[in-house]
Parts: C-alpha cells; sequence; structure tokens
C-alpha cells in the first residue's frame, strides 16, 4: 500500500480529532488528580496514562494514537515549565508508549481495512442480489408473456406460411380467382393475430362490397363510407386506428382495415377488423397480417411479374417465380428478409459422377418453405435455393447443415465433393435483375 493511500484510508474523521485531544487531556487531569507528584507514571508499577493512546490507537487508527502520545509529550515539557515534573525528559518510557500505540494502530488499521473490504463485498454483493432480483422478475414477466403468445399464437410465421400456400393451392387451373381456403384463413389469422371479429368483402372493380363473404365471429355488414375504409381504400396498404392520418379523423367502427392485393395492384377484397385484444394492436401483428394477406393475394393468381420472369428466364418453374416475387413482395411491404443460395455442382472430375446424388440431397434437406430450380443436367448441375425468411446467419446455417449432412451420408463435404456456394439476398431491385447478374456472375447459361 503506497503511503498516499495509506494516509486517506488510515485519516480519522474531524470529529475523532477532536474525540483524541478531549479523551487525552482528559487521562492527563485524571493522572494529575491520581498522582499530582507524578502524573505521568513515570518508574511506577503500571504506566496507566498511555490506556489514552492506546484506545484511542484501536478505536481510530494509527494517525490517531500518534497524535495523542504527541500531546502527552507536549504535556510533559509544558507540566515541566510549569514545575510539576523534574529531570530528563524520559526518552525510553515516551518511545515505548509510542511503539505500542502504533502497534495497537496497526492492528486496528488492518482489521478496519478488511472489514472495510467486507462492508464493499457485502455492498457489492447486494446491489448484484438486487439486480439479479429484478431481472429474474423481468425474466418471469417476459416468461408469462412468451407462453401467453405462444398459447394465443401456436405458429411460427414460417408454418403460418406454409399454412397460407397450402390454403392458396386450392386455386382452379384457370387461375380465376375463388378465394380457396378463405374461412380457414380467417381462423389462422384469429389465432395468428389474435383477431376476434373480422370479416372480408370481396372488391369488384376496387369497389369493396359490403356483404360478408367470410366472417369471424358475429362480423356486421361493411360500412363503406367508414374513414377508416375510405384511408385504406384511398392509400392501398393496411391501416389502423392508432395511425397519425385518423386522429383528427371521425371516429371509426374498425380497428384494422386491409386490402387484399396481388403484386400485380389488384385490390381482391377487403378485411375488416371490428374487434381485437388492445395489447394484440402493435408493429408486429400488424406486420405479420399485412405479410399473411399479401401472400396469401398474390397465391391466389399467377401474377404477371411472375410471368414476365418466366419470358425472361427460360426453364423457371412457375412456383419459383411466384415465390421469389411473394417473398420479394415481403422485403418491400414488412423488411422481411429472403435469400438466394446458388450451388454449383461437379467442380472436381472424381466426384462428378456421384452429382445426383448430391442434388437429391439437397432437396432431402430442404425447409418447408425453401424451393429448387434445378438448372443444367448431367454432371454439371447448378440448384438454385430460395430460401423465404432466412437472412445472411441463415444462409451459412444452412451451407453448415448441408456441408455436415455430405459428409455424414456421402463421406465428403463441399470441397471435396466439388460443390460450390453463392449466395445474394433479395433487396429492392427487381428480383427478375437479381437473378440475371447471379447467373452472369456464376456463369449459368439457361
Amino acid at each position: 500500500m503506497s503511503l498516499e493511500r495509506w494516509l486517506i484510508e488510515a485519516k480519522p474523521p474531524v470529529w475523532a480529532w477532536l474525540e483524541t485531544v478531549i479523551l487525552t487531556l482528559l487521562a492527563a487531569g485524571l493522572a494529575h488528580l491520581a498522582e499530582p507528584s507524578n502524573p505521568f507514571f513515570v518508574g511506577a508499577s503500571f504506566p496507566w496514562i498511555i490506556f489514552a493512546p492506546m484506545l484511542l490507537a484501536l478505536r481510530y487508527g494509527v494517525l490517531s494514537g500518534v497524535a495523542s502520545c504527541a500531546l502527552l509529550t507536549a504535556l510533559w515539557f509544558l507540566a515541566r515549565k510549569a514545575g510539576l515534573v523534574a529531570g530528563e525528559p524520559p526518552a525510553l518510557y515516551l518511545l515505548g508508549a509510542l511503539i505500542l500505540t502504533m502497534v495497537c494502530g496497526e492492528f486496528a488499521d488492518i482489521w478496519k481495512g478488511r472489514l472495510r473490504r467486507l462492508e464493499i463485498t457485502n455492498r457489492y454483493l447486494d446491489q448484484r442480489l438486487e439486480l439479479i432480483t429484478k431481472q429474474h422478475y423481468l425474466l418471469m414477466l417476459s416468461h408469462d408473456r412468451l407462453e401467453h403468445d405462444q398459447l394465443a399464437k401456436p405458429f411460427t410465421l414460417r408454418a403460418a406460411l406454409v399454412r397460407v400456400r397450402e390454403l392458396a393451392e386450392r386455386r382452379s387451373e384457370t387461375g380465376v380467382v375463388r378465394f380457396a381456403g378463405m374461412r380457414e384463413l380467417m381462423q389462422l389469422l384469429g389465432q395468428f393475430c389474435q383477431l376476434e371479429v373480422a370479416g372480408v368483402h370481396v372488391c369488384i372493380d376496387g369497389v369493396p362490397q359490403s356483404a360478408i363473404h367470410t366472417a369471424l365471429g358475429p362480423a356486421e355488414p361493411l360500412i363503406v363510407d367508414d374513414p377508416l375504409v375510405q384511408y385504406c381504400l384511398e392509400k392501398r396498404e393496411l391501416s389502423h386506428v392508432q395511425m397519425s392520418a385518423m386522429q383528427a379523423a371521425p371516429e371509426s367502427q374498425y380497428v384494422i382495415v386491409a386490402p387484399l392485393q396481388s403484386n400485380d395492384g389488384e385490390l381482391i377484397a377487403l378485411l375488416a377488423v371490428r374487434q381485437m385484444p388492445f395489447l394484440a394492436l402493435h408493429e408486429e401483428t400488424l406486420s405479420t397480417l399485412a405479410v399473411l394477406l399479401g401472400y396469401y393475394a398474390d397465391a391466389l393468381k399467377v401474377s404477371g411479374e411472375a410471368r414476365s420472369m418466366q419470358r425472361e428466364l427460360p426453364g423457371c418453374p412457375p412456383d419459383f417465380a411466384e415465390e421469389i416475387n411473394r417473398s420479394h413482395r415481403m422485403w418491400r411491404e414488412a423488411d422481411i428478409v429472403s435469400s438466394l443460395l446458388l450451388l454449383k455442382f461437379g467442380a472436381r472430375s472424381e466426384t462428378a459422377a456421384n452429382t445426383p446424388a448430391f442434388v437429391a440431397h439437397v432437396r432431402r434437406q430442404m425447409r418447408t418453405l425453401d424451393m429448387a430450380w434445378e438448372i443444367g443436367s448431367g454432371k454439371n448441375i447448378f440448384v438454385l435455393l430460395l430460401l423465404p425468411l432466412t437472412g445472411p446467419a441463415g444462409v451459412e446455417g444452412c451451407i453448415a447443415r448441408l456441408d455436415v449432412g455430405l459428409q455424414q451420408r456421402h463421406l465428403a463435404g463441399f470441397e471435396a465433393a466439388g460443390i460450390t456456394h453463392y449466395r445474394e439476398q433479395l433487396k429492392d431491385q427487381d428480383p427478375g435483375v437479381t437473378l440475371k447478374l447471379m447467373f452472369g456472375r456464376c456463369d449459368v447459361h439457361l
């Protein structure tokens, strides 16, 4: 310990100095009353007066005890000047008293330091305990909220989109919109988005009909001139009562009004929600509702973008073209990321014969929403994987999963199997343009 730090930690408080002076003077006064001829008990059986600096050293530390000894030494010289004591200064007596006092003070300082460290440790542990208690309480609330959300929304967004795709695939082969699976979709929205009372109203030439096509709960005919309905028709986007634009508008009968609009811009129907839990009306629910409705509307009919992509990219499967445009719409409207992963097989001649087995393994490892487009034939094959709801970290996980699977099944990872991969994320540019640029970089010929 440095001298500066020792002086700071050992320095008694102001009132301790006052007590040091008073107790030393009181001890000197009592010693004078007890033995006027020898108040310092020099040569006596026991030097009672040194109890004062010893007690002060034990109580306040070395500095206080040394100060008391110095004060007693000064009192001895004053007493000799006043004629109360005679002779030479008792140097050994005073030195012994000083050493004993310093030993007591050092003992006190050591234990005071230990106690101080224990107090600091206990204070820190109390703070940590309080923090952990608060965090545990927040974790308990979070767990309760997650449990409630799990009961209210038993599906993940991926599972919900798979279900919507299955429902929409019931459309007729002619492409005529028949709202395939609409009743099941409303039940799914009721579970996933906690809708309680809602109705779907068909739009003819962009004009919603009052009649209810499909209802959830005790829905009523649509009030076409409702301010929230009119705002939704004007903006062609999901609208709700908490929007800033609706604050000054007349009171609406609806909580949410959302359009079922295809990627071509055709308004197919309106979803009007009259009742839902107040706490469920937040950004996550609104984004999820918009994604599910847009995904369903796009799945009802082949979009113009998908047909255009098939013309520009010969061989593109219709389902792949539709899905990549739906994924691009989710990015554009709800910032939900999707990615493309292009796998090139046959880079190593010694493993080229196993290319069909490698491709089959990749197809088996695809998830429910993933889609594949196989390009080429024979030993030189490209497989383009569309990974909806998958960002860069998810793509890394997909590559690692495929690599480990190949090693376990064929004893050859990507490098040994001669498989190279390229990745791209769906962004603001048209997905057809993204595919063309990706094919150009990877030397893919359609």
